[in-house]
């Protein structure tokens, strides 16, 4: 014999019985009993808002530390960690520490095979591989190598450009050059920018190395990245060069000055020695200043003096040349510059 429960009758003016907190009248009436909400699913939709709340905020901590791309997502597992990078999911040891997470994505990245062809060379090794090697008794090394690791795990959501860098700084004669492209790259994601296109292979070196756009305005603008050689100030000729590039949008320069401490802070802490600089520039130009942003920079990848600059320093005029480039861009590229350095120590 069954018996079937009587169903509780109530007002259109009584709080709904799902448990939502408003009158029946405004919740629940006209939708069939079977489909009705329930208490339980009511207190997991409440506990689920709240996890989203704590993450949102632990998400906006996060970008205001190191930049505005997701943070790891991981979770525990039998025996270990889940780490997911875009579509990937790896598992780890469970004290794994984040740089070494980013040390073996980073091996994952360039191939493991290349890696180990490029070790058994007895001379003229690879830079990535004397950084690799040197990592663990030198902290100049060891800075070196996780701070590549780090902006290419920045720059994972944009396959297309992961993967051409990576081939170009496998390429021994292409290493340093790709080195700063790749920071840049880093740079602009970091502050909130897209890169729709690296290195018209149709046009070759004529073209600009990066198309951005600032996804908040829509404003595209050409980015070219220059790496000055260690033993020469050739910074002018670096700028000339950027501007015989074919340019769609208006031009940012980022020149890496490659030097020491103590020439880098002599060099942006006086505006005369940038005007020196910039000055033959615009008038071999007739007087005009054909790019809107030179942004320097200062992150030497050799062993200069023994000195390495782990907070690399960077000088940015007040404003862009042209009227027509966005404060708001302008202001996320001087944030994203300021955070280029700043690589979190686990996975929170």
């Amino acid at each position: 014999m069954s018996y079937k429960l009587p169903r509780l009758k109530i007002g259109r003016n009584d709080l709904c019985l799902c448990g939502s907190g408003n009158k029946f009248k405004k919740c629940c009436i006209g939708i069939p009993f079977e489909n009705r909400k329930q208490p339980l699913q009511i207190e997991v939709a409440k506990e689920l808002k709240l996890k989203v709340k704590e993450e949102r905020k632990r998400q906006d901590k996060y970008t205001k530390a190191y930049g505005s791309f997701p943070r790891p997502v991981f979770c525990d597992s039998p025996g270990g960690k889940l780490v997911a990078i875009g579509s990937k999911l790896f598992k780890v040891q469970k004290d794994e520490s984040f740089h070494k997470f980013l040390l073996d994505n980073l091996m994952r990245l360039v191939d493991p095979e290349w890696f180990q062809r490029e070790v058994k060379l007895k001379n003229n090794k690879h830079p990535l591989i004397n950084w690799f090697q040197n990592n663990k008794s030198n902290k100049r090394y060891y800075l070196q190598i996780i701070s590549v690791a780090f902006d290419l795990y920045v720059i994972e959501n944009n396959a297309d450009l992961q993967n051409k860098i990576i081939v170009k700084l496998k390429n021994k004669d292409q290493f340093y050059g790709a080195r700063s492209e790749l920071l840049c790259a880093s740079i602009c994601i970091r502050a909130g920018l897209e890169i729709i296109k690296f290195y018209d292979e149709s046009l070759g070196d004529s073209c600009a190395e990066f198309i951005v756009r600032d996804p908040e305005s829509n404003f595209l603008f050409d980015l070219e990245s220059k790496r000055s050689h260690a033993t020469r100030n050739n910074y002018g000729s670096l700028i000339n060069q950027s501007l015989k590039k074919i340019k769609k949008n208006p031009l940012v320069i980022f020149i890496d000055l490659n030097t020491t401490r103590y020439n880098a802070a002599h060099i942006t802490s006086d505006d005369k020695k940038i005007t020196q600089i910039l000055k033959p520039i615009k008038k071999s130009q007739d007087g005009k200043d054909l790019y809107s942003l030179v942004v320097f920079l200062n992150d030497p990848y050799e062993d200069i003096q023994n000195e390495y600059l782990p907070n690399s320093c960077a000088i940015l005029p007040d404003h862009p040349n042209f009227e027509s480039f966005p404060e708001k861009t302008f202001e996320k590229i001087k944030k994203g510059v300021s955070l280029m350095r700043n690589i979190p120590e686990d996975f929170n």
